[in-house]
C-alpha cells in the first residue's frame, strides 16, 4: 500500500469515527447511562492502546519471521487509534468548554490547545527513539503511556469526576 493512501485512509478514517463516536454515543444513551466525558476520554485512550499494540505484535511477528509488517496491523492500528481519538480529542475539547467560566472559555480553550501542542512536541521527541529501539519495543513504549494517560483518566474521574460533572445551573445557562 502507498504511504500516501495510507495517509487518505487515516484521515478518512479519523473524521468519520469523530462521527460515528457520537452517534454511538447517543444510541448508548437510550439503553444506558451514558459516561462523563472524563470516562469517555479514559476509554478513547485505552482503545488507543490496543492500537499500539497492535502495531507492536506486527513488530514482533515480522522481526521473527523476517518479513515486513502486513498492512492489516497498519490498518488495525489506524482504526483503533481513529477510534480512540474520537472519544478523547472532541470529548476533552467539549470538557474544556463547557468547565471553564464564560469570561475565561476562549482562554481556557487556547490553553487547551496549547496544551495539545506540547504533547504533540513530546510525541515528537519520543518519535527519535524509533531508530534506537526495537519497533516492538518503540511501540510498546507508546502503548504505555498512553495506557498509563488512561489510567490517570479513570483514576481522576473517580477522585475529581464529581467536580466536572454538569449542575443544573450550568445547563440551564447552557440551554
Amino acid at each position: 500500500m502507498r504511504t500516501t493512501w495510507l495517509i487518505s485512509f487515516d484521515s478518512i478514517v479519523s473524521v468519520s469515527f469523530i462521527f460515528g463516536a457520537v452517534v454511538f454515543w447517543r444510541l448508548w444513551s437510550k439503553k444506558h447511562k451514558e459516561p462523563p466525558e472524563i470516562t469517555k476520554i479514559a476509554l478513547g485512550s485505552l482503545v488507543a492502546v490496543t492500537g499500539m499494540l497492535s502495531l507492536a505484535a506486527g513488530a514482533a511477528i515480522a522481526a521473527t519471521t523476517g518479513g515486513k509488517v502486513s498492512m492489516w496491523w497498519l490498518i488495525a492500528f489506524h482504526v483503533l487509534n481513529s477510534i480512540g481519538f474520537a472519544n478523547v480529542f472532541p470529548v476533552s475539547l467539549a470538557l474544556y468548554a463547557r468547565v471553564a467560566p464564560a469570561a475565561l472559555s476562549a482562554t481556557i480553550i487556547g490553553v487547551y490547545y496549547l496544551a495539545f501542542f506540547a504533547a504533540n512536541n513530546l510525541v515528537g521527541w519520543i518519535g527519535g527513539f524509533l531508530d534506537k529501539l526495537a519497533a516492538t519495543q518503540f511501540w510498546l513504549l507508546h502503548a504505555g503511556l498512553a495506557g498509563l494517560a488512561g489510567i490517570i483518566f479513570l483514576v481522576a474521574g473517580r477522585l475529581f469526576g464529581h467536580l466536572l460533572a454538569p449542575n443544573d445551573t450550568n445547563s440551564a445557562a447552557t440551554a
